[in-house]
C-alpha cells in the first residue's frame, strides 16, 4: 500500500513529533539525572561541611584551580564566617535548576547550577554556581556569587 501525499505529510508529522517529544524527555531525564549526581557527590558534601564549619576542607576538596585564583582562602573563610555571624548557619540548601551549555568550539561543557540556602531567621539566599569537570568524572565548582534574577545584593554576595 502506498501513501498518498497527503498522508505521507501527516505520518512525516507525526514521526518528527514523537522523535522531539523523545528528545525532550531525554534531555529532561539527563538533567534530573545529572541533577541527583551532583547533589550527592557535589553539593551535599560541600554544604555538610560548611554547615559543620569545616570550611578549609570545602574550599580545598569542591573548588577548582580557577575558583582559587579569583577567591583567595582568606576571602572565602572570611566571608563565610561573616554570613554565620549575622545571619546563623546554613538550615538547608535546594538545587533548584541544573543548566548545561554545550560549546560549539570546542570548550568544556559549562554547567549552571542554581541552589537556594535557607538560614535560621528565615534569611534565604539565592546562589549560582557555575562548575566544571575535575578530570576524574566529577566536578568541581568555578564561580558561585548572589543570583541577581532572584535576590538583590545585600552584602553576602560571594565568595560561596
Amino acid at each position: 500500500m502506498f501513501l498518498n501525499e497527503k498522508h505521507y505529510t501527516i505520518v512525516k508529522r507525526i514521526v518528527l513529533l514523537g522523535l522531539f517529544v523523545s528528545a525532550l524527555t531525554g534531555c529532561k531525564d539527563f538533567h534530573e539525572d545529572l541533577k541527583i549526581s551532583l547533589q550527592q557527590t557535589l553539593f551535599e558534601p560541600y554544604f555538610e561541611h560548611i554547615q559543620r564549619g569545616d570550611l578549609r576542607v570545602a574550599y580545598d576538596t569542591f573548588t577548582s584551580k580557577r575558583y582559587k585564583s579569583y577567591n583567595t582562602w582568606e576571602d572565602y573563610q572570611q566571608h563565610h564566617q561573616k554570613v554565620r555571624r549575622d545571619k546563623g548557619p546554613i538550615l538547608q540548601f535546594s538545587l533548584n535548576t541544573v543548566r548545561v551549555s554545550k560549546s560549539i568550539f570546542g570548550a568544556p561543557d559549562e554547567i549552571r547550577v542554581e541552589v537556594g540556602c535557607l538560614f535560621e531567621g528565615n534569611y534565604k539566599k539565592p546562589l549560582l554556581f557555575i562548575l566544571s569537570e575535575d578530570g576524574q568524572g566529577g566536578h568541581l565548582i568555578d564561580a558561585a556569587w548572589n543570583h541577581s534574577k532572584y535576590g538583590i545584593p545585600d552584602g553576602y554576595d560571594g565568595p560561596w
